[in-house]
């Protein structure tokens, strides 16, 4: 058997069904949509929980650990922010619903944040002790912060910009999950 077809057969359902409802979030954000503020940060609180269960269990909860993941964490906030300060929303305060543009860059960052986490878990899996040493943690512990920070960036930046913006009484219909 071979060690892609080990790895597949290996993974857990609801690790396939995580990578099925981020690329659903991914297509629908791709497209200009209607969603409630809070639903922004789902796909964030899915990738910081995931971050955090990698640092609480591959790697010691140290001060210095601890850290790096709110570095990392913070540079990927303002990644996020920066990849959408410029876009134009419309805001329904009344509903707390937020209108915008498609987002042609979230799938592919959803894609790359979940091919590298399930990355770096089959190797937890295959050669743990690959994880353990310090280079690898560091990467490890970086990219998981830094993706989820892009993805908490981009929330928190269109949250803001809902609260500036003056109300719009958008149409009632489609509110997607996006």
């Amino acid at each position: 058997m071979s060690t892609v077809t080990q790895t597949f057969s290996h993974t857990p359902w609801w690790v396939l069904a995580i990578a099925g409802f981020l690329v659903y979030r991914g297509i629908q954000a791709g497209r200009p949509n209607t969603t409630r503020v809070l639903r922004l940060f789902v796909v964030p609180a899915v990738f910081l929980c995931w971050g955090g269960s990698i640092l609480a269990t591959r790697y010691a909860i140290s001060v210095g650990n601890c850290m790096l993941w709110a570095a990392f964490l913070l540079i990927g906030g303002f990644v996020g922010h920066l990849s959408v300060h410029n876009e134009a929303i419309l805001a329904d305060h009344d509903r707390g619903v937020i209108s915008r543009p498609g987002d042609r860059t979230y799938l592919p960052l959803l894609i790359v944040a979940f091919l590298t986490n399930y990355a770096f878990a089959t190797i937890a899996a295959i050669h743990p002790s690959w994880l353990a040493s310090p280079g690898c943690a560091l990467l490890n512990i970086a990219v998981a912060a830094h993706m989820a920070g892009i993805f908490l960036g981009k929330a928190v930046t269109l949250t803001r910009k809902y609260a500036a913006t003056s109300h719009t009484s958008l149409p009632v219909g489609n509110v997607i999950a996006a």
